[in-house]
């Protein structure tokens, strides 16, 4: 009984440590990436940024006076292992549910020109 307990706390322990990794399919910097557009007009940035060439999901930005907000998601799969007897560590299902954190890129305008990025949310 006590080596069927060991081997359900190690397999508990593994998927936690699995369902809790992430990886980040983008290797590069965001801001970094980003800082090549200040200067720019507010239609060169819409004209020539497309955030699903950089990996994320976007929604249309939003133009006003003083901002250019593009509002990104980056889709994550989160893994969950789930054993269906606690007692018999046989077989594991593998569900996952989808999660898409968000990010507003800001980018702060002057007479129609970028002259700052700033960002806003959970993903940032």
């Amino acid at each position: 009984m006590r080596t069927i307990f060991r081997l359900y706390i190690i397999l508990i322990s593994t998927n936690l440590f699995i369902a809790c990794q992430t990886t980040d399919i983008r290797p590069f910097d965001l801001n970094a990436y980003l800082q090549r557009y200040i200067g720019q007009s507010s239609s060169d940035i819409q004209k020539h940024l497309h955030f699903y060439n950089l990996g994320y999901q976007s929604a249309q930005p939003v133009l006003s006076d003083n901002h250019l907000i593009y509002t990104i998601y980056q889709p994550i799969n989160i893994p969950i292992m789930i054993n269906s007897d606690p007692l018999n560590p046989g077989p594991i299902r593998a569900n996952s549910y989808d999660v898409h954190l968000k990010c507003n890129v800001i980018f702060n305008l002057q007479q129609g020109v970028a002259h700052s990025i700033s960002y806003q949310g959970n993903s940032c």
